[in-house]
């Protein structure tokens, strides 16, 4: 199955639904490279998101570009549920991408914004194997 979204409104709608949803302790896997993009994205329901996540125990794994350390571990690290590491080569980028359970997201910040997602649990496995196989390539934050 698949499914596009489309519009900063819409994105924050089925981000903040999947966190509601959501089952305490699941895990989801980020390779990024556009935090301040997403964050943007989320704009004021941004705190209330990653708060939720937190009470709700949701692992965050996420694997960034070192230069975006910074600002990264700023918004988003002080959240004890996230884990994070940087890549050097990663490239800066205007697209994500998230790995849950069940489905795949590719996030891309053009205007409007936009997520395609693949919703497939042997596809999540799949793209869960290569984000593994680069966290163990990336360096912890104080690296």
């Amino acid at each position: 199955d698949f499914e596009v979204i489309q519009g900063k409104q819409s994105i924050q709608q089925y981000e903040m639904g999947y966190v509601t949803h959501a089952d305490e302790s699941e895990e989801e896997y980020i390779i990024g490279g556009a935090a301040e993009d997403f964050r943007t994205v989320m704009d004021d329901v941004f705190e209330d998101y990653l708060s939720l996540k937190e009470e709700k125990g949701i692992v965050v794994k996420y694997i960034g570009g070192s230069s975006e350390k910074t600002e990264y571990l700023k918004h988003f690290g002080v959240h004890s549920n996230q884990e994070s590491r940087f890549l050097e080569k990663l490239p800066e980028g205007t697209a994500s991408m998230v790995i849950r359970n069940d489905s795949v997201s590719f996030f891309s910040y053009p205007v409007p914004p936009l997520v395609y997602v693949v919703k497939s649990p042997t596809v999540a496995a799949h793209y869960k194997k290569f984000f593994e196989m680069l966290w163990e390539m990336s360096d912890t934050p104080n690296t």
